[in-house]
């Protein structure tokens, strides 16, 4: 019984600082973590240091918590948001103000209360010790990455009203392209196949995205893991109308170059019915490579070759390009 009784006791002792934890950590919404991760990556530079300080001064409540500030953010945020869509206010104050609430959040984010206003600039300024300014490109020499660019509380905003989808896309894709060469490759063969025998197009991979996300979400195996990286691939990837209206936008001289490669590419081919199917192939993969190597170059690939396949469907089909000839010239008719 007593053993028992001890055990008990010390369960209960182990349990309590975790419960306490999770009872103070705080919630980091979506647009409030892209400012600290971007502090994080970047440091605090003077302007941001100066501007947590100001903020210091203009709070009165303490003790200081971390949920305090938080709250503070947020409400902020919000007005905000008004603002921007009414298109009121200073922008760049905006991001200021963004700026200066992270740092005394990230302050104030580990560690007991504050009790005062000298207290909680001694975190800020430990913190910015901490966390200097990245270098710029003339301090770290030719060759090496420029830092990333900081962006405005407008941008983060726009990004926050696209479509959630959009969002898990972009996120998708962004994942993706850090992996290694040879992940990055089995899922754009997946892709590709699922696009050449046409299980998915572009829409019905956005329609399914979602539910692929919370399949993730569920269980983070390798199966749901390459499941929604292909559907968000798919998603994004060009089809082959779209690329040929894109080459239809060019100016005249580009668009003339583009359409004279596709035809030489088409001497790569054995005729008609083999040659169809490998040109799709390869119209098909180079549209998804696209999608990962966000490139000029990558991209004029893919039209060069959806070029290329259109002329040779033309050539297998004579009456498609002649229903096609007589549904442009109607099409201008009806407009």
């Amino acid at each position: 019984m007593r053993t028992r009784a001890r055990a008990e006791q010390q369960h209960e002792e182990r349990t309590q600082p975790r419960e306490q934890e999770e009872r103070s950590r705080v919630r980091v919404p979506k647009i409030q973590y892209r400012f600290i991760r971007q502090l994080e990556q970047e440091g605090v530079a003077g302007q941001e240091r100066v501007g947590a300080l100001a903020m210091a001064d203009k709070i009165k409540r303490y003790p200081l918590e971390a949920k305090h500030v938080m709250g503070s953010w947020e409400r902020f945020t919000k007005r905000a948001i008004e603002d921007f869509k009414a298109n009121k206010g200073d922008a760049a104050e905006r991001d200021r103000t963004h700026a200066a609430y992270a740092v005394v959040f990230s302050a104030m984010r580990e560690g007991s209360p504050a009790q005062s206003i000298g207290e909680l600039k001694q975190r800020i300024e430990g913190l910015c010790a901490q966390r200097p300014p990245a270098p710029q490109p003339e301090e770290r020499g030719q060759g090496r990455a420029p830092a990333p660019r900081q962006r405005s509380f407008a941008e983060v905003a726009r990004e926050e009203e696209r479509p959630p989808v959009e969002r898990q896309a972009e996120a998708a894709l962004a994942n993706l392209r850090g992996l290694s060469p040879a992940l990055r490759a089995s899922v754009e063969a997946s892709a590709r196949e699922l696009i050449l025998e046409g299980h998915h197009t572009q829409s019905s991979a956005r329609d399914a995205l979602p539910d692929a996300v919370r399949e993730l979400q569920a269980d983070p195996g390798e199966r749901n893991t390459v499941h929604t990286l292909t559907l968000a691939l798919i998603a994004k990837a060009p089809e082959h109308r779209g690329l040929l209206r894109e080459l239809g936008a060019l100016p005249r001289e580009q668009a003339r170059a583009i359409e004279v490669e596709g035809r030489a590419r088409l001497e790569r081919y054995p005729p008609l019915e083999t040659g169809l199917a490998d040109v799709r192939r390869d119209a098909v993969e180079a549209a998804v490579k696209s999608v990962v190597d966000t490139t000029a170059q990558a991209r004029r690939e893919a039209i060069v070759l959806a070029h290329a396949r259109e002329e040779l469907e033309a050539v297998a089909d004579p009456k498609r390009l002649q229903w096609q000839s007589v549904g442009q010239e109607l099409a201008r008719e009806l407009a």
